[in-house]
């Protein structure tokens, strides 16, 4: 596995990783509006899929470089 690969590997454990955590906030914040108990916590969502948007934006500029 050369450099380049490996590298790719890395970004697409990271950007995984980050939509992992998101999902599990996005459920967090539905599971919270049900409850009734704070609204607050949409806040964090947002700030977590803006990391996760950022990511992906890496990544594409990662596969059209490679390719």
């Amino acid at each position: 596995m050369n450099f380049f690969q490996a590298r790719l590997v890395h970004v697409l454990m990271v950007v995984f990783g980050s939509v992992l955590v998101g999902m599990g906030v996005l459920v967090l914040n539905m599971v919270v509006l049900v409850g009734r108990v704070r609204v607050g916590m949409r806040h964090v969502a947002v700030l977590v899929f803006v990391r996760v948007w950022r990511v992906v934006g890496v990544l594409f500029a990662h596969c059209c470089f490679l390719l």
